[in-house]
């Protein structure tokens, strides 16, 4: 078992104490870690120089710079907090990212995507979560008691950074969900899968976490619920970005298509 310097333990203390997210915590350590290997140094003997140097590095590889901007927060948590440098706020920058107007579908054209869905539950959850405006995760997660008609308000319960909020419920999406209900009866889960992962990623959790002790999770391809999945998550790692996470009943590796496995990109 491979041991954990005490440089590293105090940095993942740091955010624990902080209450960073997991995922937060994964993309912090995995930037601090990428960076020393950059110098082949101990981060700690590395200075705001090579700092500089190593953003002007991530620069040229033409790297996004919401990618750019994550490694710059995740350095200075390192220095200002866990070395305690407390110059490194202002020394270490963050690059202004472009703004881009992203594609927007007109009413036709949603209508004409959400009717080519196949199956009444992947229809109705994409329905949900463009009329919500909630994440796969959010809508893969509902509950049936989560709908509030009464006060026409969406109960979105650990959502990112894994704090929960409400959401706005039109009329025409309560009509659409009592619709669904009548039909397909679901009685926990409001979109319940034969493949019950959690979600933020990662989608099985801890390792060793059963499999069905999690809610249903929607896969990435459009509105397709992810399989039949058992067993322990277990872990492996693809290329210096990327991890796949399986269930080991499963023998063949997919990536997020039919659900055996499921990728996650750590840069993100």
């Amino acid at each position: 078992m491979a041991t954990v310097s005490s440089l590293r333990l105090r940095m993942i203390e740091d955010m624990t104490l902080r209450n960073l997210s997991a995922a937060t915590q994964q993309s912090y350590l995995y930037a601090v870690a990428r960076f020393s290997r950059h110098f082949g140094r101990s981060p700690d003997r590395l200075g705001m120089e090579e700092v500089r140097s190593y953003q002007l590095h991530l620069v040229a590889q033409k790297l996004s710079w919401s990618h750019i901007n994550q490694v710059a927060c995740a350095l200075r948590f390192f220095y200002a907090v866990t070395l305690g440098n407390k110059e490194a706020f202002e020394r270490i920058v963050y690059g202004r990212e472009p703004e881009k107007l992203p594609p927007v579908l007109d009413a036709g054209e949603i209508v004409r995507f959400l009717e080519s869905v196949a199956g009444l539950r992947n229809r109705v959850a994409l329905t949900t979560a463009y009329a919500a405006g909630l994440r796969i995760g959010e809508v893969a997660g509902l509950k049936v008691a989560a709908i509030d008609s009464k006060r026409m308000l969406i109960h979105v319960v650990n959502a990112k950074g894994g704090k929960d909020r409400y959401a706005m419920l039109s009329p025409r999406l309560l009509e659409i969900l009592r619709a669904y209900w009548r039909v397909a009866r679901p009685a926990v889960w409001l979109f319940p899968g034969q493949a019950p992962i959690s979600w933020p990623w990662p989608p099985n959790g801890p390792l060793g976490e059963r499999c069905h002790e999690r809610p249903p999770l929607l896969s990435v391809a459009a509105g397709v619920f992810l399989p039949p999945s058992h067993g322990q998550a277990t872990q492996c790692h693809v290329g210096n970005d990327r991890q796949l996470w399986r269930c080991p009943s499963h023998a063949d590796p997919v990536c997020g298509r039919s659900g055996q496995m499921w990728s996650a990109d750590k840069r993100k």
